[in-house]
């Protein structure tokens, strides 16, 4: 095979198969090759762990001062992904014992950088996403990332447009952003009423930016005394990780009276003054913006963009309704649906087609009707709903200026 660059993983050959299935790549064997069997010189190679690049044979085995023996080699595998073809092959190793037997795939064929592109993209493949979520005065949690795909974001078309090829740009061309000294971080503030996409946006955020690691701070009760702040721990973890991140702060206009960060720490940590050493991207939402620090909404720099997320107009209802109708929609009374459905949410949308789909079904009505009267109903709720919270802040007003 001669000098060539080499990349030894600590893996088996069947996961490597199965998952390049996932990435809609392909395997052959390669027929005429032969098995290649014998000691490995380990005196002066590295530790194999995940993606340690070894150089140059094929049959690199690892540590343990050159007392281990490689058992059994397979064949050459030709693997087909994207638009790149690279050769495989599977091998075991073992002390001169017997014991402790370790298996590897060496992959071949292209560029050190490009094989473990590869190779983190084929391990990407059907793995559980997860993010971790902090709270103010609680242990973080694990949990797994709902994907949610493009299309299901039903923003305004040219919004939705422009922000994610603004935020592509800085993850695609961080490194040449680096070489021309450019900050390694960007902040996106996103502010709307509850139920206007902030969420969904944000799954599939996610979704598409799988290589960043994720930690979600959520504001919670007051952190407890005498517990290491659980937001300097976050940005401590994920500067360690070493790897690119993706911040969330989430309902950031409650992150003060929370105790997390007072509000001169995050400006430092927005500012950059106690910066994550890798590219970041902070990620904030607010229901109501009226409360936050003028500086963060107008200066660049903490929150290099700030997008309102306004009510639906009637094109992105007439597409949510589509697309959270689960039965037959008449376009008669999907027009109605539009006109009925002004003022409303996407949130109160996918709740009264939810509630239309399971009583049709229990009553064998028609979905548009009943969608009618569930829209009716929403608004009906929402109107009562705000009537409530305008007396308890008359009452709050009252109480407060009534006292001495």
């Amino acid at each position: 095979m001669g000098q060539m660059d080499v990349l030894v993983l600590e893996t088996s050959l069947r996961f490597l198969l199965t998952r390049l299935r996932r990435v809609g790549g392909s395997w052959e064997i390669v027929s005429d090759s032969v098995e290649w069997v014998g000691e490995a010189d380990t005196s002066d190679a590295e530790s194999v762990t995940e993606l340690t690049a070894v150089d140059p044979s094929f049959l690199l085995a690892v540590g343990r001062g050159g007392q281990e023996v490689v058992e059994h080699a397979s064949g050459v595998f030709r693997l087909r992904v994207s638009d790149h073809t690279v050769f495989a092959l599977a091998f075991t190793t073992g002390l001169r014992d017997g014991r402790h037997s370790r298996r590897f795939v060496a992959l071949a064929g292209q560029p050190r950088e490009t094989l473990a592109g590869i190779y983190r993209d084929i391990c990407a493949a059907g793995a559980k996403r997860r993010m971790t979520i902090w709270g103010a005065a609680g242990v973080p949690r694990r949990l797994r990332v709902q994907e949610v795909p493009e299309e299901d974001v039903l923003l305004a078309p040219e919004l939705k447009s422009d922000l994610l090829a603004w935020l592509d740009r800085f993850w695609t061309l961080r490194d040449l952003a680096a070489a021309h000294h450019l900050p390694a971080r960007r902040g996106l503030l996103l502010v709307g009423l509850p139920g206007t996409g902030k969420t969904t946006l944000l799954r599939h955020l996610l979704t598409r930016y799988q290589h960043a690691d994720v930690h979600v701070f959520i504001p919670t009760s007051p952190a407890s005394a005498g517990r290491e702040p659980a937001f300097e721990t976050m940005i401590s973890i994920a500067q360690g990780a070493g790897r690119d991140v993706i911040v969330i702060l989430e309902d950031i206009d409650r992150l003060a009276e929370s105790g997390a960060i007072t509000a001169a720490g995050l400006l430092n940590h927005l500012d950059g003054l106690l910066t994550i050493d890798v590219p970041a991207l902070w990620i904030a939402t607010s229901n109501d913006p009226t409360t936050l620090d003028r500086s963060l909404l107008e200066r660049p720099g903490r929150f290099d963009r700030t997008v309102v997320l306004s009510l639906p107009e009637e094109a992105q209802r007439a597409a949510m309704l589509r697309k959270y109708s689960r039965l037959t929609l008449d376009e008669t009374l999907l027009v109605r649906a539009i006109a009925l459905s002004e003022g409303l949410t996407g949130a109160h949308l996918r709740e009264a087609c939810t509630s239309a789909t399971l009583r049709a079904l229990d009553l064998g009505s028609q979905y548009g009707c009943v969608l009618l009267t569930e829209l009716e109903r929403v608004r009906r709720e929402r109107d009562q709903a705000r009537e409530m919270h305008r007396l308890l802040q008359q009452q709050q007003r009252a109480g407060f200026a009534s006292q001495p």
